[in-house]
């Protein structure tokens, strides 16, 4: 599916086969490296089969579908500037194909969203970040096995400075007012995602 969708939506700015066949290529590769385990291609399926539930809500389909390849595409447990390096290559990639500047520009900014996952007066903004942290509402047995991965994604720490860091995640989230941030999201997986975020800090006190 998101094969299919890149390749549909990409052909609306360029008519070169090969140009396309290249960005696809580039994408299918950096989400196979760096030690990744839960930030993989399954997690951008995830959420574009999240979003294509509620197309008709989004006013810009496309920026929205390009934030969502590329903003996991730089990913470093280590770095704190993912989202930013996302964000400049995904600049870079869509200059190339002539995608509009203006719908660039809302690509960047949904990208690096994505550090903090906070309320914004975009729509298609809120959306986005919903969908990305659509996993903390799943069930508890899909929940254990992605905090899972997590843990696998940062194995370069020790426990007791991985504990430290995840607990902080955790406790950010618990303490929004709402995790998520459009309607739609918040019936669907706040109370499951509070639930799961509570069970796994009580796990790691």
């Amino acid at each position: 599916m998101l094969q299919k969708t890149f390749l549909s939506i990409t052909q609306k700015y360029t008519q070169n086969l090969i140009q396309i066949d290249i960005l696809w290529s580039e994408i299918d590769l950096l989400y196979q490296v760096g030690g990744r385990f839960y930030h993989t291609i399954n997690h951008l399926e995830n959420m574009l089969i999240e979003l294509d539930l509620i197309k008709s809500e989004i006013q810009n389909f496309d920026a929205v579908f390009y934030a969502l390849i590329y903003h996991d595409i730089i990913y470093q447990a280590s770095s704190t500037d993912n989202e930013k390096r996302s964000s400049e290559l995904a600049e870079k990639r869509l200059k190339d194909i002539k995608f509009p500047d203006d719908k660039i520009e809302l690509v960047k900014k949904l990208i690096e969203a994505t550090a903090k996952h906070q309320y914004s007066e975009v729509s298609d903004c809120n959306y986005f970040i919903d969908a990305d942290l659509c996993i903390l509402g799943a069930s508890p047995e899909l929940y254990e096995e992605y905090s899972k991965q997590i843990r696998q994604e940062y194995i370069i720490y020790p426990d007791v400075l991985y504990n430290a860091g995840r607990k902080k995640v955790l406790i950010h989230f618990l303490e929004m007012s709402r995790i998520f941030k459009t309607d739609y999201f918040y019936l669907k997986y706040e109370n499951q995602a509070r639930k799961n975020l509570k069970k796994e800090l009580n796990y790691l006190n």
